[in-house]
């Protein structure tokens, strides 16, 4: 269902009322980060960062080259962190694999620490996305202007490479990095490299994807979801917006669930492979209500859980069959059949038909990163992220993991 508000530069879809005050504002983020150039300035996601346990970093990595497009690249220290680089083409987004050097206390511990299982992992948590900027300073300082504010000032000197964070959001806990766009390298106080065995197992990993032949029907990220409290959910959503070159393409209202999936997309690049889309998800009604109306609140179980953060990153799956069409034995049905071959699990089977638009499934989350990937395969150039039949059965199925820590 598409539809035009009134005043609105970009066409609306979903069913998800708003409040009047999103409405308003929405327009004004807009006019507001036009007239100060951001739109212009700020290009699309350039890199993901995710922060795992100290010495976890490997067996993550070895995940992600299982189930991803990515290869490894290299590693480098800073002051603070261990980073490891994956790369699939330089238009991609590049992974930033990142571990903490100590296991000291820091933002980070004490965010996951507000949580009862985000204490089991205290260093694991979705960072951030890296945006390209095509002038820092400029960005910044309007930013700043804003009232926003980052973790550090503006050094007067630095590199193409620097990176410039904002505080953790307080709707999402999640980061926005500023860098320079287009300059594939970062700052760096000395290389680090994996042990030999380390490596091969590396190269055994591609190679086992390889053998197993369904990487050929893989694409980049195609979006990333942050699960959030009701009440948040608008915040959260203007908010990002304010940061970023995005706008609002829409939100659908899942009421078995009672939950709405609510989608923003880049202004700039039209294909998800070069900058993923931002989803935000919530309840519709706050969880301790839930026991009255008899409706369910995995989204919102989950932010009590884990607190807020990043829920699932989907995988993009080219669209197409193997074998006779009325088979309906679609790509990803193979390339999830291939990945439990090699002991991947997920949560139920494969969702959706391409009658309705869309295949999709949830995988077990990670217990590396504590992700959830998503593999998504649009048929026939359907252009939605989800079908209200589908999403209420990935709720759903995610909810029931995520009673397992």
């Amino acid at each position: 269902m598409s539809n035009q508000h009134p005043n609105q530069p970009f066409t609306r879809y979903g069913d998800k009322i708003n409040s009047d005050y999103f409405e308003e504002y929405l327009i004004k983020t807009y006019e507001s980060r036009d007239k100060a150039g951001l739109t212009e300035n700020i290009e699309g996601i350039e890199a993901l960062v995710v922060q795992v346990e100290p010495g976890v970093a490997k067996a993550y990595i070895a995940e992600l080259l299982l189930m991803t497009l990515y290869q490894y690249v290299r590693s480098f220290e800073d002051d603070t962190y261990r980073y490891h680089i994956l790369r699939i083409k330089p238009e991609n987004p590049t992974m930033l694999v990142r571990e903490p050097l100590t296991e000291a206390h820091n933002g980070i511990w004490t965010l996951n620490n507000m949580s009862v299982n985000g204490q089991k992992r205290p260093f694991t948590r979705y960072i951030g996305e890296i945006y390209g900027v095509n002038d820092m300073k400029e960005a910044v300082s309007k930013q700043e202007a804003r009232h926003f504010r980052f973790l550090n000032e503006l050094p007067e000197s630095h590199s193409e490479n620097y990176v410039h964070w904002t505080q953790p959001s307080i709707y999402t806990w999640n980061h926005i990095g500023y860098k320079k766009t287009k300059t594939e390298e970062y700052d760096q106080v000395k290389d680090y490299e994996f042990d030999q065995e380390t490596l091969d197992m590396f190269l055994e990993i591609k190679k086992l994807q390889s053998d197993l032949d369904f990487a050929q029907y893989l694409e980049p990220y195609d979006h990333l979801a942050t699960r959030v409290y009701m009440h948040d959910r608008e915040h959260a959503i203007l908010e990002f917006l304010s940061l970023t070159s995005y706008h609002f393409w829409g939100a659908f209202n899942i009421g078995d669930q009672n939950s709405s999936t609510n989608v923003t997309r880049s202004a700039k690049y039209v294909d998800e492979r070069l900058s993923p889309a931002k989803v935000f998800t919530a309840n519709n009604t706050p969880y301790y209500t839930c026991h009255i109306d008899d409706l369910p609140s995995p989204t919102e179980n989950f932010v009590l859980d884990f607190g807020r953060r990043m829920h699932h990153l989907a995988v993009g799956v080219k669209d197409g069959y193997i074998g006779p069409e009325e088979n309906d034995y679609r790509n990803v049905d193979f390339v999830v059949e291939k990945l439990q071959e090699a002991e991947k699990q997920f949560l139920a089977n494969v969702i959706g038909s391409c009658d309705e638009g869309l295949k999709q499934i949830f995988s077990k989350k990670s217990e590396f990163s504590w992700l959830i990937t998503e593999y998504i395969q649009r048929c026939y150039g359907y252009e939605g992220f989800f079908t209200k039949e589908n999403v209420a059965a990935l709720t759903q199925a995610a909810g029931e993991d995520d009673l397992v820590t």
